[in-house]
């Protein structure tokens, strides 16, 4: 049985990047369940509590641009590594505001909740940062015959930490109930406490385990290290594909004003092969945000249901779905229409939730709509990734990321806006229309003409299994 070199790099990688991005959402999570009893200790109303959130969000819009640049200045391994000790260190200090807040007195008044909210902002800071690092890694580690399918199998990531949170739930009641008290700390702290020591110990790991360049790599032989450098510049020069500009360039950064003269334009064939490399991440950031939107309602939608550990089973299944459908993008090397494809099931998803009362019927569709929308947006990332390499992959992958983390956010506020207007029903259409045209954009932008090219060009270097 033979595999690629690369492949067998990330066979290695990729499991520890997912465990990376289980312990940032184990962070995240644990504030919540820390919140109980931690907003009455410190004094934190609900709405401050809220604020937090806010903070957070605008944490991440921030520094997701400036993390990913400082990624490619000290590299994906050493900052992957230094994100994960920094979120070991911040999500603990929350365990430790009174003696943030007492130590801050000295120098300046201060009290809970504005400690509270810098540390959301720091969290936020360090969150935006982690899975960009992650797909650049995984996407220099890859040739353009196998990204979508690497990148894929990270992406499993997202809907197995849903689907285990509720045994996260469990875990984290039990410190908070078990450890109340001791040494002098309460439950909450514990559970904070606890759950970042994880972070700071991969974090250390991660510069031992991940690698820079193929020459770093202690368990190829020479031979195995040449072929892989080799196959790695092959791809990256097939990647620095020159644009020119036209008409489409000017409209795709203002996709609020001209979404439907871009995708007008877009159907041309000279315009869609002319656009920018600037103005593809841009059309691709609408993409993702227009994703972004949906899977947060939908995941809204799950939330106020009333639980059962049936609801952890759309999420199993987008777990395999979206190996399946990476694997068929790279196969086929049509990673637009893969992602046009998964974004029109989960349309129709939601039209069939907005339009039945059945409660199975409904439920059934919801799970459809999360299996769909999570393979749609593991399926985006190797079309920016086709075209950008270098400082501007590292920008522009942060860029999307960014717009995503806004959508998902936005995603649930929207949601209730619209269903306290004019009913779910008219928010499910909402969404779905939202589906729909990222579906279009992306058939329209026609990145699979890049893919295929790499994927066609690049050499295979099939070396045994060791």
């Amino acid at each position: 049985m033979t595999t690629t070199i690369t492949a067998r790099v990330a066979q290695r990688a990729v499991p520890f990047l997912i465990v990376c991005y289980l312990l940032s959402f184990i962070s995240r999570i644990n504030l919540g369940f820390a919140a109980v009893t931690m907003n009455k200790d410190l004094g934190l109303s609900i709405n401050e509590f809220a604020t937090g959130a806010i903070v957070f969000l605008v944490g991440m819009v921030l520094f997701a641009i400036p993390s990913g640049l400082l990624m490619q200045i000290v590299g994906a391994r050493r900052w992957i590594a230094a994100l994960m000790i920094a979120l070991g260190i911040v999500s603990g200090a929350f365990a430790f505001i009174p003696a943030i807040v007492d130590s801050l007195r000295a120098s300046a008044p201060t009290d809970n909740a504005h400690v509270v909210y810098l540390l959301r902002f720091l969290l936020g800071a360090v969150t935006a940062g982690l899975v960009p690092a992650i797909i650049i890694y995984v996407a220099n580690w890859s040739t353009a015959a196998e990204r979508a399918r690497r990148i894929g199998s990270f992406f499993v990531a997202i809907p197995l930490a849903a689907a285990i949170s509720p045994a996260i739930g469990s875990v984290s009641r039990y410190i908070l109930e078990s450890s109340n008290g001791a040494y002098g700390l309460q439950g909450w702290q514990w559970l904070l406490v606890i759950e970042a020591m994880p972070s700071i110990a991969v974090g250390a790991l991660a510069l031992r385990y991940l690698e820079d360049t193929p020459l770093s790599i202690w368990w190829l032989d020479a031979g195995e290290r040449a072929a892989l450098q080799a196959e790695l510049d092959a791809d990256h020069r097939l990647r620095k594909a020159t644009f020119r500009r036209t008409l489409a360039n000017w409209i795709a950064p203002l996709p609020i004003f001209g979404i439907l003269l871009l995708l007008l334009l877009l159907t041309s064939p000279e315009e869609r092969r002319s656009l920018s490399k600037f103005a593809r991440t841009w059309t691709l950031a609408l993409v993702y945000g227009l994703l972004s939107l949906g899977h947060g309602a939908i995941g809204l939608l799950i939330a106020q249901r009333p639980f059962t550990w049936l609801q952890a089973l759309p999420y199993a299944l987008a777990i395999v779905a979206i190996i399946v459908w990476t694997r068929s993008a790279d196969r086929s090397g049509r990673h637009a229409g893969h992602l046009a494809s998964a974004a029109f099931v989960a349309a129709l998803a939601l039209l069939g939730v907005a339009g039945l009362n059945d409660p199975l019927s409904v439920a059934l569709l919801i799970g459809l709509a999360v299996i769909a929308s999570s393979s749609a947006l593991a399926a985006i990332w190797p079309l920016p990734i086709a075209f950008l390499t270098g400082f501007p992959a590292a920008a522009g992958v942060a860029f999307i990321f960014a717009v995503g983390a806004m959508g998902v956010y936005l995603g649930a506020g929207v949601f209730g806006f619209v269903k306290s207007g004019w009913g779910p029903g008219a928010a499910m259409f909402v969404f779905a229309c939202g589906y729909l045209l990222a579906a279009l954009i992306a058939l329209a932008l026609g990145s699979d003409r890049i893919a295929a090219s790499a994927a066609t060009d690049a050499p295979e270097l099939l070396i045994a299994r060791p």
